[in-house]
């Protein structure tokens, strides 16, 4: 799954420096060579940059105290659902509820 040449993971990228520099660990780019769009799916081992960077995909900006916390509940959600990936959907609506409690708290 996580060999960057062939299986789903083709074009993926979760966390660290593959995520900050993918032309270190991808042989090509999986765009350029086989048209495949490369992917960030939010797993569990993902930092703050893979979660600002999947939030800004959903239309989400946010800050620093934000980030930290969606990544907490990244972290839990994955090990709730016992899947490894986050999906979508189920990210965004925790987003919006953050928003919502980031709003409801600075007033």
């Amino acid at each position: 799954m996580t060999t960057p040449i062939v299986g789903t993971g083709v074009g993926t990228i979760s966390t660290g420096t593959p995520f900050v520099r993918p032309g270190l660990f991808q042989p090509y780019g999986p765009r350029e060579v086989l048209g495949i769009e490369p992917e960030v799916p939010l797993t569990q081992p993902a930092g703050a940059r893979v979660v600002t960077a999947a939030a800004a995909r959903l239309g989400h900006r946010l800050d620093r105290a934000q980030a930290r916390a969606a990544m907490g509940w990244v972290k839990q959600q994955d090990y709730r659902s016992g899947r490894a990936v986050v999906d979508d959907r189920v990210f965004a609506g925790d987003l919006d509820g953050l928003r919502a409690a980031t709003t409801e708290g600075s007033r």
